[in-house]
């Protein structure tokens, strides 16, 4: 469960997503930006609502725009001024390293799922005759669909292809798995 937004965490959000505005994923040395060890970390924070954050991503921007505080100045973000989110009078070096880690893998983790949520459905296809159920290639849920009996798997839309009749299995294995039915 996310706590709800902490006022600090807007703040630091806004600097980040201010960032990731400029920023070409450090395909150039244009002083604008992320660098390259920074660049996929602030593009994926920014791009993570400030209410998804916790006080791990806020730390973790909030220490790494301290690099960037000449840039911000240029955008009208003052860093001195940025709210110091939970932990920041505390930090040490391996808070420090944990709590990117952390972020990193929370970071990848909104990101398989949002391509996950892209990239999955359930519909009727064929007049109604048919329900296609389409999800990236995950090891764990592949052999599921194939109990369902009826079941085809279409290699050009690479998707599971059922008999209308089962659409309450598949609905059911969609709504475990948070697939949209449309």
């Amino acid at each position: 469960m996310v706590a709800e937004l902490d006022p600090s965490y807007a703040a630091i959000h806004e600097a980040v997503a201010g960032l990731a505005g400029v920023c070409d994923f450090a395909e150039s040395q244009d002083g604008q930006g992320f660098n390259g060890a920074d660049t996929w970390l602030g593009h994926v924070l920014a791009a993570m609502p400030a209410d998804a954050w916790t006080a791990d991503e806020a730390l973790t921007a909030w220490d790494m725009l301290r690099k960037y505080r000449g840039q911000l100045g240029r955008l009208g973000i003052d860093y001195d001024e940025l709210p110091q989110p939970p932990g920041a009078a505390e930090l040490l070096e391996a808070r420090r390293q944990e709590a990117r880690e952390r972020a990193r893998l929370r970071a990848r983790q909104w990101r398989r799922e949002q391509y996950r949520a892209q990239h999955s459905y359930v519909r009727c296809e064929g007049a109604g005759e048919q329900i296609a159920l389409a999800f990236p290639y995950d090891p764990a849920l592949v052999a599921q669909p194939k109990v369902i009996k009826g079941r085809h798997f279409d290699r050009d839309t690479k998707a599971n292809v059922f008999p209308f009749t089962r659409l309450p299995q598949v609905v059911a294995f969609a709504d475990a798995h948070s697939i949209d039915v449309a």
